[in-house]
């Protein structure tokens, strides 16, 4: 039911120019694939090889709902390969509904500007469409891989993204003019959500699996889903996510906040020492998991906890900004954008330099505990015959 409610969606959507256009443009949609999805790879005879998702191109059987099929092609650039797969399937593409843009991990270490311009320059195809980068994988295997409930994989690539904002905060979801606005603006790095395609038994599936990280327009690095959560809480735009945190007493229990929410504060000073950036992180949470065999319904016990909570979180985001400063040297966190925005005498000292490498990060970190769950203390501290209350 869900995949027949978004085709008509997609219905919906072409009304307008059937009604308000007249017969001959009905006959030039009857004569085009809609486009849901197109993946660009490099190619082996030209530059690159663009594959397209197109809906209702492969028919099921009877009662059941159209399937999409993909299309490919290569050409010297993606405008000519769109072209040659037009050509080839004797119809036109309607990209006017494509909503997901694959880049392989290969084409994106070249540079994406050439991609986007395409998409900035085609009256079609839109600025709001989600940018993704394939890992480890060719951006056709992502078109490719079954996924868990959907046909079309650019409603899968979609569904993942939306719901991996709003629960996991893994990985921002990025629009076309919001990834351009940020490689054009100061003090900031471009970043996109990375997929991956994953064997399940005998099949293979979609997985987001972390964050790309882009030097001006060129791919040079990947977070992992820890360190991709950590990024969203420093640039604020954590809205839910989970976090695995040792305890501090042993370092074999282990805590799974569960954030509700993270409020992010950045400060940004001139010291003797060099460019200081205050960061305060004030999250709430509650305890989803708690191994071990300490309770929490102490109150001492229950700050001791919060405490490694705070100290956990603190070095976790230390260790990523130090890990960005002395790798790529990318500034995924804004920092200097907040420089940029909000103190215009001091960027002007630092613009051109490399503010981002010498910056001295001073991370706080409180959490204010919402709810332990059902129990306030971990199964392991009751004994045979107690009652968990």
């Amino acid at each position: 039911m869900k995949i027949i409610k978004k085709l008509i969606l997609f219905i919906l959507c072409l009304l307008p120019a059937v009604f308000f256009c007249g017969c001959q443009n009905y006959s030039e949609i009857e004569d085009s694939y809609i486009v849901s999805a197109i993946g660009v790879d490099f190619g082996e005879n030209k530059k690159y090889l663009v594959t397209a998702e197109v809906v209702g191109m492969a028919q099921g059987g009877e009662g059941t709902t159209p399937a999409p099929g993909t299309l490919s092609a290569e050409g010297d650039t993606v405008f000519g390969a769109v072209h040659e797969i037009s050509t080839a399937a004797a119809k036109e593409l309607f990209l006017s509904q494509v909503s997901t843009i694959i880049i392989s991990e290969e084409v994106a270490r070249e540079g994406i500007l050439e991609i986007l311009d395409l998409v900035v320059r085609d009256v079609e195809l839109r600025i709001t469409n989600d940018v993704v980068v394939a890992k480890d994988c060719k951006a056709y295997h992502l078109l490719e891989s079954p996924s868990m409930g959907e046909e079309i994989k650019a409603f899968a690539i979609r569904d993942i993204l939306q719901s991996g904002e709003e629960n996991t905060s893994l990985s921002p979801e990025v629009k076309v003019y919001e990834l351009i606005n940020t490689i054009n603006s100061p003090g900031i790095s471009a970043y996109l959500p990375a997929f991956s395609r994953i064997q399940a038994e005998e099949k293979h599936s979609l997985s987001l699996s972390g964050t790309a990280v882009f030097k001006d327009d060129k791919l040079v690095d990947f977070l992992g889903e820890e360190d991709s959560k950590i990024m969203t809480m420093l640039q604020g735009k954590t809205k839910q996510t989970v976090i695995s945190v040792k305890k501090g007493d042993t370092g074999t229990g282990h805590i799974s906040p569960l954030v509700f929410n993270c409020d992010t504060k950045l400060k940004p000073e001139e010291t003797k020492e060099g460019i200081k950036m205050s960061i305060h992180l004030d999250l709430e949470l509650g305890i989803n998991e708690l191994t071990g065999k300490e309770d929490i319904i102490d109150a001492q016990k229950r700050q001791m906890l919060l405490k490694d909570i705070e100290q956990e979180i603190k070095q976790k985001a230390y260790n990523l900004i130090r890990y960005q400063q002395m790798g790529s040297g990318t500034d995924i966190f804004g920092f200097g954008n907040k420089i940029y925005k909000n103190h215009s005498k001091l960027w002007k000292k630092i613009k051109g330099t490399d503010y981002f490498q010498n910056l001295i990060p001073d991370i706080n970190v409180t959490v204010k505990l919402r709810s332990t769950g059902f129990i306030n203390k971990s199964p392991a501290t009751y004994h045979e015959g107690s009652n968990v209350k």
